[in-house]
């Protein structure tokens, strides 16, 4: 059954993990879900007045690569790119997703931003707890052939 609200566009987007950002070609920001609030800790009619370059670290890169975006028309992905919140001054590492679209006649970025410290610390826990298991079997193994060094070998000797 297809559920009919007013707003369920805007409490999808408002729902989904990621911030989602609709610009012009200028990259002024046109619209910001909550997520864009959250990952830069502003609200929406603050991130209204900015440009996505005011939330970029990399803006010459980010520049080159949107222009060239913009007059070719295809989707573009950037991986751990570093972002800054004006507020509080933190950073965090993202992967960003820019997609041209037609909105009527007028040309906008759909530009998506996926938080991804949360996934590398995961990453980092997990390869460290691997690596101390192997150290913990590996100890274990020491230990034996310390106390029992060569055991296997004198049990089948009987001369």
């Amino acid at each position: 059954m297809l559920v009919k609200t007013d707003n369920l566009h805007e409490a999808l987007l408002d729902n989904l993990y990621g911030a989602v950002f609709l610009s012009d070609l200028d990259l002024t920001i046109l619209y910001a879900n909550s997520a864009a609030e959250s990952l830069f800790q502003m609200t929406r009619s603050k991130l209204c007045t900015l440009t996505i370059f005011d939330l970029l670290e990399d803006q010459i890169g980010f520049k080159k690569t949107l222009g060239e975006l913009v007059d070719s028309g295809t989707p573009h992905t950037r991986r751990h790119e570093k972002i800054n919140s004006k507020i509080t001054g933190k950073s965090s590492k993202i992967d960003c997703s820019f997609t041209p679209i037609d909105v009527g006649e007028t040309k906008r970025l759909l530009i998506e931003m996926h938080p991804i410290d949360h996934f590398v610390r995961i990453n980092r826990e997990h390869a460290l707890l691997s690596a101390h298991d192997t150290s913990k079997s590996l100890v274990r193994g020491l230990a034996h052939e310390i106390k029992n060094p060569l055991g296997e070998l004198g049990v089948r000797h009987n001369y």
